[in-house]
C-alpha cells in the first residue's frame, strides 16, 4: 500500500487540502506572483507544467500529513495599473487596441510601463517592438495610433 501525499487545490476561491489520486505524485504545485501578469491560480498535485517551473509555478515536496503548497499572495506593497492589448485586425494588416484596458500587476519599485506597436502597420507579430516603452504582456493605446 502507498501513502498518498496531500496537496491544496483551489475550489470556489478557497484552498482545500486533499489526498492526491496519482500514486506516483511526490510534489505539489502552486503559482508565483509574476510582474505584469499577477498571481496565477494553479494549485494542485504533481509537478509544474513543462517550462513553467520557477517562472509562473513553484513546487514543493509533498507529505502525507499536510499540504506543502500553501496559499500564495501578491506582495503587500504591489500595485496595479491598466494597459491595452493589441491584435491585428481581421485582415491581419493593422494593429487595433482592445476596447477595454486590462489590469497589470507590479511590485512596488517596478516601473509602470505598457507596450504598444510602433505604428498601426508595424510588421511585428507580438504587438510591441518599440524599445523605449518596455516589453510587457499588456499594451497601452498610444497617441499615434
Amino acid at each position: 500500500s502507498w501513502a498518498a501525499i496531500k496537496c491544496n487545490s483551489m475550489k470556489d476561491g478557497k484552498l482545500v487540502p486533499a489526498d492526491c489520486t496519482d500514486a506516483a505524485a511526490t510534489k505539489c504545485k502552486s503559482p508565483m506572483f509574476v510582474e505584469y501578469t499577477g498571481l496565477g491560480k494553479d494549485y494542485g498535485c504533481g509537478a509544474c507544467a513543462e517550462g513553467t517551473k520557477d517562472k509562473t509555478c513553484t513546487e514543493c515536496v509533498g507529505k502525507a500529513d499536510a499540504a506543502c503548497n500553501v496559499e500564495v499572495k501578491a506582495p503587500t506593497d504591489s500595485k496595479t495599473f491598466k494597459c491595452f492589448d493589441y491584435a491585428k485586425d481581421t485582415a491581419g494588416k493593422l494593429w487595433e487596441s482592445t476596447k477595454t484596458a486590462g489590469t497589470c500587476y507590479a511590485k512596488k519599485d517596478t516601473a509602470i510601463i505598457c507596450n504598444s506597436p510602433a505604428n498601426r502597420t508595424d510588421t511585428a507579430t507580438d504587438g510591441g517592438t518599440t524599445k523605449d516603452v518596455g516589453l510587457v504582456p499588456r499594451q497601452p493605446r498610444k497617441k499615434d495610433l
